[in-house]
């Protein structure tokens, strides 16, 4: 009954780039290369985490 089911790998990628605070063209280009080249390593799912404590806002 199940035989016809398909398994699909999904390769991700989680990771913290060092982000300069302020820098919204460089840390966007930070992403974009990443992004690039996690695909170009068969990475479909990139994500990204980035963490603003309300210390560093005030």
């Amino acid at each position: 009954m199940l035989s016809y089911l398909r398994y699909m790998t999904l390769k991700l990628w989680v990771g913290h780039l060092n982000f300069v605070v302020g820098d919204l063209a460089g840390n966007s280009q930070k992403n974009i290369e990443a992004a690039r080249s996690a695909y170009a390593d068969s990475v479909r799912l990139f994500l990204t985490l980035d963490w603003v404590s309300e210390e560093r806002l005030s």
